[in-house]
């Protein structure tokens, strides 16, 4: 065996190298390790950890490396991880995670559990995480992220652009396509594309350049309406309003792609006694029994239809063969 050989067969794996970094405290090469692969391959090693090592992972990473690793995993996988931490670390890394990926994680948890965790975020994250969990999670205000930019009216471009430079770390994460111009109210007033506001003098206002009374959903519009919306106009994102026309946040176009499908998944996993991957453990045997039953009863009700009409499209082909073999002259043609 070569030289290059023998050390690729003691070269640890990814996720040994996890294992041995976290036995060792060791933080940096942690996140230096982390960092050095795919989002896939993060998900792949850490699944091969025991739940202690998982644990001990994101509480030995800086906050914010700790979301970027809860991003990657499962959203299954990064709940456990969240409900078996203390709520204060848990509340560090959900601090740190965008908008609606933080409902997604505590809708997961217990109410207990995602109680405990809020209480101990940070006061302003924590008030727009519960305002968020009141909505309904197939409506606008519970698909909406509240990462977005909107500005009082009077405001002029100058005045934006530097604030978006003092800020430009934490706006980084944010889908900026347009500046939403508000009242002194919070009242969505107008929208201001972002190729808008950069070519604009500095000396404009906001009011000047804004696209006034902009197409907009309420908090409440259904998963359908949001739909339809999204059908009818090509855009990427459309602002979220309460009752009172108060600017609430945006939903985008992604997201209800994503809820479109996570609706399907479920409705195909229930019409087998199923949902979210584990059977309806709460109900009783017969009520279970029936529901994929009636699943087995539509399946074999079908394929017997397509058995039916194969066997008689064969059959007729057959006859038919059969018929049309008597006029057909023999081979080799007979001698004369």
């Amino acid at each position: 065996m070569s030289e290059a050989q023998s050390a690729a067969v003691t070269q640890p794996t990814t996720w040994e190298r996890l294992r041995e970094l976290i036995a060792a405290g060791d933080a940096d090469g942690l996140r230096d390790c982390l960092q050095a692969l795919a989002a896939t391959d993060v998900a792949h090693a850490i699944s091969r950890l025991s739940t202690e090592e998982r644990t001990a992972l994101v509480v030995l990473l800086d906050p914010a490396d700790a979301a970027e690793v809860i991003v990657d995993v499962p959203d299954s996988q990064a709940v456990e991880l969240l409900g078996d931490m203390a709520s204060v670390d848990a509340a560090a890394i959900v601090d740190e995670l965008r908008s609606d990926h933080q409902v997604d994680l505590l809708t997961g948890l217990d109410e207990a559990e995602s109680a405990a965790i809020i209480d101990e975020m940070d006061s302003d994250e924590a008030a727009d995480v519960r305002l968020r969990l009141a909505y309904d999670s197939d409506t606008a205000g519970g698909l909406m992220v509240t990462e977005y930019l909107a500005f009082p009216e009077h405001l002029t471009v100058a005045d934006v652009v530097d604030d978006m430079r003092r800020h430009g770390e934490q706006y980084s994460d944010y889908n900026v396509q347009y500046t939403y111009v508000i009242t002194d109210a919070g009242l969505l007033a107008g929208v201001v594309p972002m190729r808008s506001l950069l070519l604009a003098g500095r000396s404009r206002s906001l009011g000047q350049l804004m696209i006034r009374d902009p197409l907009r959903v309420t908090t409440d519009a259904d998963i359908d309406a949001l739909i339809e919306f999204f059908d009818n106009h090509g855009f990427l994102g459309v602002p979220v309003v309460d009752a009172e026309g108060r600017l609430a946040g945006v939903v985008h176009r992604r997201e209800i792609q994503e809820a479109q499908e996570h609706q399907v998944d479920r409705t195909f996993l229930e019409s087998r006694g199923i949902v979210g991957g584990e059977e309806l453990r709460s109900m009783s045997v017969g009520l279970r029994s029936r529901r994929r039953l009636s699943w087995l009863g539509l399946v074999v009700g079908v394929a017997l239809t397509l058995n039916t009409i194969v066997a008689v499209s064969l059959g007729g082909s057959f006859r038919w063969c059969c018929a049309a073999s008597t006029r057909i002259p023999p081979w080799p043609p007979a001698r004369s």
